[in-house]
Order: structure tokens, then C-alpha cells, then sequence
């Protein structure tokens, strides 16, 4: 996708899903630079992701190429709506049609927005995509049991703890526990295309 595929003839960038206070658009090539180095070098964010100081210029473009190309990856982009600036990530991988499952990955990754219900609305913007637009039935999320913003997150957004991987993750100087989310379709309430964009879907006798 070139940078003009993921704008709008006004310059803008594409939303995909637009929330309240932010929207989901395409990964954008012109923004590797922030998207894969800036952000890909913060070591905090990192830990908590479970990728540290992977982002180069050089390994951008396949970065993109990957991203972009897989049918089990849904990456998307973050948008504050009041600026249209870009603050983070999220993304649905091993995305299994058949199985009608994926697993989640969300990450707020410009510091001045973290902490403000950013990363909440993101994630339900992403399970929207997934359980109404994709048509999923599950979708899993694996979080590092010293993530603790995450946990809360979890949990706010309505995912259940069903489980944890023991001692599966190694950061500083010990194993830590890697904790297990799911979250069903039947347990998610569309916040945004039961209502508006896939409307067309209902039954034509549902008022």
C-alpha cells in the first residue's frame, strides 16, 4: 500500500472504524519511520510486548511487506480523532477463518496518551472488527503477568482469565507467568458497526 492508498483525497488519513476519541486506519508506509523505529526502539513498550529494540530502517519495508500481505494479520493504526495523529497500534493475528478465531495485540505507544482510555476504546474498535466484521467467534489475548496496565485492560473491556502459560516469559532477571484472556461473540456488544456501517447485515424484520 502506497502512502496515498492509506489517505484521503483531503489529505487525511483513511479511518477504518471510528470510535468516539479514536479511529483504526491502515498501516501506512510513510509512517515506518514512527510505526517501526521510533516506536519499535521503545524499550518499556517493548518489555511489555514482548519485542525490544527489533525497529531499523533497513528492515522497515519487510516489516511492511509482512504486515500487510498475510491474511491472518489485521494491522491497524491508532488515531487520536482530535488530531488525526497517530498513537499507537493493533493488530489481529493467526487469524483462523475456519476456526473463526484470532488473537489480539494492542499497545498505546506515544507516552502523553497512555493511561487515558485510548487503549480501551482501541481494543473494542478491534474486537468490533472482529466479531462483526470478520464474523469471529473467539478471540484470545496473552498478556505477561508483570503487564499490569494490560490485565486491567483485560478486564475492562470484558475479556475472562481462562488461563496462564507458568514461568514462559523471561524479563529482568526471572520467569514470569504469561496470563490467558478469551472473549466470545456472544459476550461482546458492538460499540460501533452493529449500529452503523454493517447495519445492512440485520434482519430486515429487527427494528
Amino acid at each position: 500500500m502506497s502512502p496515498s492508498e492509506a489517505m484521503d483525497a483531503g489529505g487525511r488519513p483513511i479511518i477504518t472504524i471510528r470510535g468516539e476519541r479514536v479511529g483504526l486506519g491502515p498501516l501506512r508506509r510513510d509512517l515506518l519511520e514512527t510505526v517501526h523505529v521510533r516506536w519499535g526502539n521503545d524499550l518499556a513498550a517493548g518489555l511489555m510486548q514482548g519485542g525490544v529494540g527489533f525497529g531499523t530502517s533497513a528492515h522497515s519495508q519487510r516489516f511492511f511487506e509482512h504486515r500487510t500481505s498475510n491474511a491472518d494479520i489485521q494491522e491497524f493504526l491508532i488515531y487520536e480523532l482530535e488530531t488525526l495523529q497517530p498513537i499507537g497500534a493493533a493488530n489481529l493475528h493467526e487469524i483462523n477463518l475456519a476456526e473463526r478465531s484470532a488473537e489480539i495485540a494492542w499497545n498505546i505507544m506515544e507516552h502523553e496518551h497512555r493511561r487515558k482510555g485510548f487503549g480501551a476504546e482501541a481494543t473494542r474498535l478491534t474486537l468490533d472488527f472482529a466479531f462483526t466484521a470478520l464474523g469471529l467467534h473467539r478471540v484470545q489475548a496473552e498478556v505477561f503477568a508483570y503487564n499490569e496496565p494490560s490485565i486491567q485492560l483485560a478486564h475492562k473491556v470484558g475479556f475472562r482469565a481462562v488461563g496462564r502459560l507458568r514461568e514462559a516469559r523471561w524479563a529482568g532477571d526471572r520467569y514470569w507467568d504469561v496470563l490467558l484472556f478469551d472473549m466470545l461473540q456472544q459476550e461482546f456488544e458492538s460499540p460501533v458497526l452493529a449500529r452503523s456501517e454493517l447495519s445492512f447485515l440485520r434482519d430486515p424484520g429487527e427494528s
